[in-house]
């Protein structure tokens, strides 16, 4: 049974996830089998944005698991399918007008833009601006599969750094929409 669920991901062009690392077992390989005899198998790996990393060949004795059709692989099916949108150009733009942290916060706000803020003391949040002073503002965050995950609210003052629409953000912007 074990070497024909390999068979058939093969001849449906099925993405799965090998395992073969039985010290580590959250290390593993999601991909297509792109050619399996009795010995290995050659392996078009997916990295965890849904674009290619590179062929894998694997010895068919160390694989101790396979899993086809879970919610991680669904998104990883649906990051492919939708990758234009990591290589798009980013169309929000920004003026000398917004020359301070705020001004960059208000015209995100303005514009449900979402933005990856980190923290002074370490801490990094992905949101959208749900209100803003001129002392704090209140995020609609997001998780790093797309999920809307509560609220944050913190002081400008302590604001580092801001990214908008980065590979990350991309991704988890399209993940939002997966559902």
């Amino acid at each position: 049974m074990f070497f024909q669920s390999i068979n058939n991901a093969l001849n449906e062009k099925e993405l799965i996830s090998i395992f073969t690392d039985k010290e580590n077992t959250d290390n593993f390989s999601a991909g297509f089998v792109i050619i399996l005899n009795e010995e290995t198998l050659i392996f078009n790996s997916i990295n965890p944005d849904g674009m290619d990393d590179g062929l894998e060949v694997i010895n068919i004795n160390d694989i101790y698991e396979i899993a086809y059709d879970d919610q991680y692989l669904k998104r990883l099916k649906f990051l492919r399918e939708n990758s234009d949108e990591f290589i798009k150009k980013t169309e929000f733009i920004l003026s000398d007008n917004e020359k301070s942290f705020y001004d960059v916060l208000c015209k995100c706000k303005e514009n449900k833009v979402l933005v990856s803020i980190n923290l002074c003391y370490g801490i990094g949040h992905y949101g959208i601006i749900n209100e803003i002073d001129g002392e704090c503002v209140l995020l609609q965050d997001f998780d790093e599969i797309g999920k809307e995950d509560g609220f944050s609210c913190f002081k400008i003052s302590d604001i580092i750094k801001i990214f908008i629409d980065d590979k990350k953000l991309k991704k988890i912007k399209m993940l939002s929409k997966f559902g």
